[in-house]
Formats: C-alpha cells, structure tokens, sequence
C-alpha cells in the first residue's frame, strides 16, 4: 500500500506542474534534482523527502496543507 500512496503524492505534483504550464525538466531542475528524479516522484517510483516535498509545494506555489488535503481525498478515501 506504501507505493500506492507515493503515486497519489506524484499525481498531486503532476497536476500542479500541468496547472503551472512547465515540464519535468524545469520542475526537476527549480528543486536541484535531475529529471529522472522528478519523473519518478510523478509515478510513484521514489519516495520524496519532506525537504523536496516543501521545495516543490513552493515551486508550484502551495503548500503542504493543501498536499495533505489531496492525499486524504485520493488515498485515505479509497481503503
């Protein structure tokens, strides 16, 4: 179950980067990463540190509140 929850916090950034218009590669490079990383926060492969966590809320302009709102609606709501 701990993969499904990092792909509705990948799905959550995937959104955001769709919203803000940019691509992975410009989101992987605003937090210091490569595009590999990046890519595989979006699918779930990584598990993403609190520190890169907050770096990407503020890259796309959110917050971790909002981050928790969604994983509530999409992964605690779907057990």
């Amino acid at each position: 179950m701990k993969d499904e929850y990092y792909k509705v916090v990948g799905a959550f950034f995937k959104e955001k980067r769709t919203a803000k218009g940019v691509s992975v590669n410009d989101s992987a490079i605003a937090v210091g990463h490569a595009k590999t990383w990046y890519y595989d926060v979006e699918t779930g492969k990584c598990r993403i540190f609190l520190k890169d966590t907050i770096a990407l809320c503020e890259y796309f302009n959110t917050d971790l509140n909002e981050l928790q709102k969604y994983i509530e609606k999409y992964y605690y709501n779907k057990k």
